[in-house]
């Protein structure tokens, strides 16, 4: 399997071999000029570059991350969480959606024993403590970024001037109490500042930790 452009539409694809044709705009040739200025016809078709590889591999792997990312929010749902762990678990996907698997599970694991109790279960307390508080940071600091660059602090129009792994669209994933639900009230940054973090770092649901387990276990 191989990768082809075509010099006519732009278009790139696989194939097993080189076609005579594109499959995209069907052309078998384009006209080109020689150095001399001559016109002549070129096959439409023809191999990538090493530097087209890449780039169309770079982009294949943050379109299947951008996937993988979304699923795991929709996954949400099947796990008993409460609205403070849901939301914790939202912003820790956001944060760690590009991290390396290996530096996200070395995060992961520290999590994992809270309910152990003993020396462990206090180290794996006080390193939730700090990652929640740099999670919660960093997912404030990217909705004000991204109001910003979209001109507004609306976040319904900020999500729909943003891809969909955006902290926007994550944040209008947030649960809303019966208040703001009433009032079609949309998200906002108190939203994210009414998140009790320190009720997830000391009284972690088992819904929860199978949720930081199945991550952690998913990874590579």
């Amino acid at each position: 399997m191989g990768l082809f452009a075509c010099n006519a539409c732009r278009y790139f694809f696989e194939a097993d071999a080189l076609p005579d044709t594109c499959p995209n705009c069907h052309l078998d040739s384009v006209l080109g000029s020689t150095d001399s200025g001559r016109r002549v016809s070129f096959p439409a078709v023809r191999a990538a570059t090493e530097a087209e590889v890449k780039a169309y591999e770079e982009v294949g792997k943050a379109a299947q991350e951008e996937r993988d990312f979304l699923e795991w929010l929709d996954s949400l749902s099947s796990y008993d969480l409460s609205n403070d762990e849901y939301h914790v678990a939202l912003m820790l996907l956001h944060s760690f959606r590009t991290t390396p698997d290996l530096y996200t599970k070395h995060f992961t694991n520290d999590l994992l024993p809270a309910k152990k109790g003993g020396i462990e279960g206090w180290n794996a307390q006080a390193m939730a403590r700090i990652l929640y508080i740099d999670v919660k940071k960093s997912f404030t600091s990217k909705i004000n970024q991204e109001r910003q660059n979209a001109g507004t602090n609306d976040i319904v129009k900020v999500a729909a001037q943003t891809p969909p792994d955006s902290a926007a669209n994550v944040l209008r994933r947030f649960r809303q109490n019966e208040i703001t639900k009433i009032f079609r009230d949309p998200q906002n940054l108190g939203d994210i500042r009414r998140v009790d973090l320190e009720k997830v770092v000391l009284e972690p649901s088992d819904g929860y930790l199978r949720f930081l387990t199945e991550w952690y276990n998913s990874m590579a």
